[in-house]
């Protein structure tokens, strides 16, 4: 038999070829690979059965069409064998004699002449590459892998020693864990257990094959469904003056890496989703005229790409991208770093000790992205040259970017209450806004703000923010301290605290008699924003969870010079004789550390004063005590929000009965005018009514349902 030509040989000819060569049997190339495959390589024994072949179409690409279709009294397995054997000699000589016989399609050929060159590959290594992406986009040849059954890695390289004609540690070195194949991230072979050809050695993503032989292409092209060109910002660096600071060492720190070629340059972007992290590095890019390229999250589909194929996609980036300019983003780094994890979080073996050697040569800057850093071992993020918390923007600076996203739509009212939000990121706004813009001729009147709130509304049920959903407008007259029953005048309280820029103020009393209002009112007030925390946002399940948010909402409140405002104070600080778990009293010793220490203005509100842990109680510089309102407070309130609803003045027949209402708070007011937008109110004596309905229901006893007439 004739000695087998070195691929290589046949593919430095292939390369200069110009005449295009179709990719099916009619291919010399294709044809001396199933030929391979079939004879020396033993997939006969597979194909040839007794009375019939298992898989017709190679048997005809193979050249057994004689046999075909099928008849049993010629089907004679031992001729086919001989014919075959013929075929195969015939081929292998005829590719000795005539190597330019073995040319690769045209587009095929420039595609991997072009990353060859990138790369620099061997001709070893790119024939292996031309291989598997023939593999990967020709069925036949799949189908004909296939006839060799389950391989170990062992017998996958030595099956394409015989294919390519190249030595077995040739094709070794070719698909080493140290080879520029692995290394790049476009082929893996996978070392454990044994199954076919084909998923035996992967290539980085479904499309690389086909884009290889559709058209030629720009390397970076090749990795279009793992790293895509980012689009251009939507934000400028100067719309995040809150990190004015790292910005001024982070900009001019990435210009002087990139003029210098320096290596291992990376930076940690983290902190909660709608903070802004992927048009920072959008903004960045576009400061510094560079691409900015990301390793995506998603496929084409829409579906998750999991963690260690992404870690491909970046190692493939790095290196295609090595010799242009460019900077590289990974948002959602958990899950690449994740992959190399155990379930107590470390680090197993080698994954830790090449993620660790990834962030110290890698040669393209990458601004790595994540939503928290509690994850991530101390390791890795001893690695980073920046680690910068992206926290929520302040209000007046939330304000602005969404009045950039949507503020033709949106009036000043709306644009304040949507910026309270926290968890609205501009996104979300910006994309609403887009939506009621392409419809704004069809809708009646002036309802475009009210359908761009619908949808923000949704989007943020569906993120699971429902007390933040309903966005509601304030119901009934503005607040107002004269309808406070409390035992200090709480209007000159406001007025002092304009002149101390620190208190600690505990509000007790009753669902409902304004102690939240109120503490919202100051804010407003003292010209400050506001961060509000409610238990469910600052409570959690996992250990050491509970300080950390909490540590977070003072630091948060600090940093923005916000009132801080926490709910139900006695879920956090209940006394500590009466705590029946270890994380109960952290909790308390935590907050009374953070109160104890906050420089700024502190405001608590509990229903439960005397259950408070009694060395709270000394940290507060004022406790008032809320209680329902008196009769003359009501009577106004009443007067007030009948003018609101377009009803007569009440009567003083009425007077009494609200006197007779001895848990009358402001909140029931303001629950029965929300019900008035649903459910009219006739008048005074049926607003009355409504407010006794509440009142029966705090007490405990039974009502009936419903309004019922009334004057």
């Amino acid at each position: 038999m004739p000695r087998r030509p070195r691929y290589t040989w046949l593919l430095r000819n292939a390369i200069k070829g110009r005449e295009p060569v179709d990719g099916d049997a009619d291919s010399p190339l294709l044809r001396l690979w199933l030929l391979r495959l079939l004879v020396p390589l033993y997939g006969h024994r597979q194909l040839i059965l007794a009375d019939d072949f298992s898989n017709e179409a190679v048997a005809r690409a193979a050249g057994l069409q004689a046999w075909l279709p099928i008849c049993l009294e010629t089907f004679d397995p031992t001729a086919i064998r001989t014919h075959l054997r013929e075929r195969h000699q015939a081929a292998e000589t005829e590719a000795a004699q005539h190597p330019l016989l073995q040319r690769l399609p045209t587009i095929l050929a420039g595609n991997v002449q072009r990353l060859g060159r990138l790369l620099s590959l061997t001709e070893c290594e790119s024939a292996v590459l031309v291989f598997l992406t023939q593999v990967h986009h020709n069925r036949l040849l799949d189908d004909a892998c296939d006839l060799l059954g389950d391989l170990s890695s062992t017998r996958v390289e030595h099956a394409l020693s015989v294919l390519l004609g190249n030595a077995p540690s040739e094709i070794g070195h070719a698909l080493a864990r140290e080879g520029i194949l692995h290394r790049s991230g476009l082929v893996r072979l996978n070392r454990q257990g044994a199954t076919n050809l084909r998923a035996k050695i992967e290539l980085l993503s479904d499309s690389l094959a086909d884009l290889m032989h559709s058209c030629a292409v720009d390397p970076m092209e090749l990795l279009q469904d793992r790293v895509a060109r980012c689009d251009p910002p939507q934000l400028a660096l100067t719309d995040y003056p809150h990190l004015a600071p790292h910005l001024q060492i982070l900009r001019p720190y990435l210009q002087q890496a990139l003029n210098g070629g320096q290596r291992g340059v990376n930076v940690l972007l983290w902190g909660p989703p709608g903070t802004g992290k992927t048009q920072l590095a959008r903004a960045l890019a576009a400061d510094l005229a560079l691409p900015l390229f990301e390793v995506v999250s998603q496929d084409a589909e829409g579906d998750a790409i999991e963690g260690h194929t992404r870690l491909r996609a970046y190692r493939a980036a790095q290196t295609f991208l090595e010799t242009r300019p460019a900077l590289l983003a990974v948002d959602e780094m958990e899950d690449l770093f994740g992959v190399s994890m155990d379930m107590f979080n470390r680090a197993r073996g080698k994954p830790k000790a090449w993620l660790n050697r990834a962030l110290e040569i890698n040669a393209v800057p990458t601004l790595w992205m994540s939503n928290s850093v509690d994850q991530l071992d101390p390791a890795f993020l001893r690695r980073f040259d920046l680690i910068i918390e992206m926290p929520i923007p302040p209000q007046d600076r939330r304000e602005n970017i969404l009045r950039s996203a949507g503020g033709d739509l949106l009036d000043a009212p709306r644009l304040a209450r949507l910026a309270s939000i926290e968890v609205l990121s501009p996104a979300v706004v910006a994309r609403a806004a887009q939506v009621v813009r392409s419809v704004r001729d069809h809708l009646p009147g002036e309802q475009a703000p009210e359908a761009v709130e619908r949808l923000i509304a949704s989007t943020l049920k569906a993120q699971g923010h429902t007390h933040h959903a309903a966005a509601a407008t304030h119901v009934g007259p503005a607040f107002c301290t004269e309808f406070l029953n409390a035992d200090a005048d709480m209007a000159d309280v406001s007025r002092a605290l304009a002149l101390q820029p620190s208190a600690r103020l505990c509000l007790a009393g009753p669902p409902g008699t304004g102690k939240s209002a109120y503490a919202r009112w100051l804010a407003s007030e003292l010209g400050r924003p506001v961060l509000e925390c409610r238990v469910s946002d600052l409570m959690s399940k996992w250990v050491g969870e509970n300080e950390r948010n909490v540590a977070a909402a003072f630091e948060r409140a600090d940093r923005d010079g916000a009132v801080l405002i926490i709910d139900e104070i006695d879920s956090f600080l209940g006394d500590r004789r009466h705590a029946e778990h270890e994380w109960e009293s952290r909790l308390v010793n935590e907050m009374l550390v953070r109160i104890e220490r906050f420089p700024g203005i502190l405001v608590v509100t509990t229903n439960r004063l005397d259950h408070l842990d009694r060395a709270a109680l000394r940290r507060f510089d004022l406790k008032v005590t809320f209680g329902p309102i008196r009769v003359h407070q009501a009577w106004t309130l009443l007067d007030r929000h009948c003018q609101l609803l377009g009803l007569p003045s009440p009567n003083e027949e009425l007077r009494s009965r609200l006197g007779a209402l001895s848990t009358l708070t402001p909140g029931d007011f303001s629950v029965v005018a929300r019900q008035a937008r649903f459910r009219p109110v006739t008048g005074p004596g049926a607003f009355v009514r409504a407010l006794e309905y509440e009142c029966r229901v705090k007490e405990g006893t039974k009502p009936s349902i419903g309004f019922t007439p009334g004057p």
